[in-house]
Formats: structure tokens, sequence, C-alpha cells
């Protein structure tokens, strides 16, 4: 069990957000908007939303700070299950992958996921409570947001969509390369099978 907030080596440790955008919502046409109050949002009272808010899903390596990113919107959100197996598996679009040793997921999100925690233990992979000293992401999640904002009028919300996987690597390939330490200090890495066995571990079918 980890009982420091220092990690030794890439994929010890992954932070998982699911996260409710308190201020970006896809308009009727499809546009984004982006309001500066912040809107007050549940990711377990989705169904409550009034507006098609967007939602960020990141995995962020503890050890490098290297992350990857997708957004869905609030209708039609991905199960964790399925974000979680693109994160972890090999893809063209962005070099990040592997199944971590330890996890941290926020309470709000396993209330609306639960079953990840199956997911969790059938690929053996260990929970680290997520406090003060140890958030889950946060601080990428708000630079995440910043370039979105940044990105406001040039596309709508599915060609955003479809651009944020490699928005993302190229959001850890900046000034410190962060993506360059993931690689530098990787020894080995553990791949999901297929999606199949995956989501079958997911539901309490398969022990991996």
């Amino acid at each position: 069990m980890i009982r420091s907030y220092t990690t030794e080596y890439p994929n010890q440790v992954h932070q998982v957000v699911v996260s409710v955008s308190r201020h970006f919502f896809i308009k009727k046409d499809g546009g984004l908007a982006y309001q500066k109050k912040p809107i007050e949002t549940s990711p377990t009272k989705v169904g409550m939303l009034t507006r098609r808010h967007v939602v960020h899903y990141l995995v962020r390596d503890h050890f490098s700070g290297a992350f990857y990113a997708e957004i869905h919107p609030i209708d039609d959100m991905s199960d964790i299950a399925e974000f979680l197996y693109r994160a972890w598996s090999r893809k063209e679009v962005h070099p990040f992958c592997g199944i971590p040793d330890f996890i941290t997921i926020a309470a709000s999100v396993i209330e609306r996921f639960p079953r990840v925690q199956q997911l969790i233990h059938a690929y053996g992979i260990e929970f680290v409570k997520a406090t003060s000293g140890f958030q889950s992401g946060i601080r990428d999640l708000r630079t995440w947001e910043e370039n979105i904002r940044g990105r406001l009028g040039l596309s709508h919300f599915d060609q955003l969509q479809g651009n944020a996987p490699a928005l993302s690597r190229q959001l850890c390939e900046g000034r410190f390369d962060k993506l360059a330490k993931w690689r530098d200090g990787m020894e080995q890495v553990r791949i999901p099978r297929n999606r199949e066995e995956f989501i079958a571990a997911y539901h309490g079918k398969l022990t991996a």
C-alpha cells in the first residue's frame, strides 16, 4: 500500500477524473458555449441538469503527469469501462497506455459507475484514497478546460470530441514534455488483452 504522495515509476498510480463541466455546455446548433459563473453540477445527478453540459474524462499518470483525455455530452456519457479500455490500450493518436498498479477515483465517480470496483479488483489494481494531498488530477482538469476555452468558436463539439485524445497528447508534449518522462521511466506495460474480456471483468463475469 502506498503511504506517501510520491511515486517511483510510470503507471504506478493513475488518477481518474470524470467531471461534469461547470462552465462548458453544448448549444442547440452543436457549438460550444462558455459560462464564466460556475454552474453547480454532479456526475451522480445527470438527469437533473437542464443544459447539455460537457463531461471531461481524464486518466493521469501521477509519476510523469502525462494524461489521456476525452470529452462527451452529458446526455451520451461514455461508460467508464469503455473509457478506461481506450485509455489503457495502445492507440495511434496517443502513446499513453498501460494498466496501473494503483488507482484513485473520486467517490462521486464510483457512485455513478459502481461496477468499476469489480473491474479494478479483477485486474489486481489497488485503490489509493484521494485526499487533499493526493488530488485526482484536478490541476490538469483546469489546464484542460483552459485549453478548450481557447478553441471556442473554432469547432463544433463533435469536432472537438474527435480531436480530444490528440489534443491531450499535445498538452503532454508541451514545455515540460511529460510523455518523455513517462516513456523514459517505463520498464514494462500491461495492456488489456481485448475489449470483450475487459468489459466482462467490469460486469463481474470474468477474473482477469
